[in-house]
């Protein structure tokens, strides 16, 4: 994390930087709200890349506004198929918004996707589901 945020002192647009110290934050490292901040700018920066779009959604997720986190999530899903942290970002979103029909199948895509760490986290989902 410390590595992300030197970059940023001597380019505070560094899109990498501002987009992975988000996800870090947002992710068990620090809180919810400062990494909405970085995640922020980097979307503004570069709002048509979907793993800013994923990023950004997932923290708005974590900030308790998976409303206006589904638009991105989606677009993001849609353009990134094939990973799996997406679709479970989404499902995320969905279970918020009480989605849960749509939620069980993207936990079901992930799980049958075999990402290790993503299946874990679709199966506890899973279960808090039924």
């Amino acid at each position: 994390m410390g590595f992300y945020k030197s970059a940023l002192k001597y380019d505070t647009k560094n899109i990498p930087a501002l987009n992975n110290l988000a996800y870090l934050l947002a992710d068990n490292f620090g809180e919810a709200k400062e990494a909405l901040n970085y995640a922020m700018n980097a979307y503004r920066l570069q709002p048509n890349d979907p793993r800013i779009m994923d990023t950004l959604g997932y923290i708005l997720v974590k900030n308790k506004r998976a409303k206006d986190s589904l638009n991105l999530l989606e677009k993001a899903n849609e353009l990134l198929p094939d990973i799996p942290a997406v679709a479970l970002h989404l499902a995320m979103a969905k279970i918020e918004t009480g989605d849960k029909l749509a939620a069980k199948d993207l936990l079901n895509q992930v799980v049958a996707k075999g990402a290790k760490d993503e299946a874990q986290k679709a199966k506890k989902l899973l279960r808090k589901l039924k």
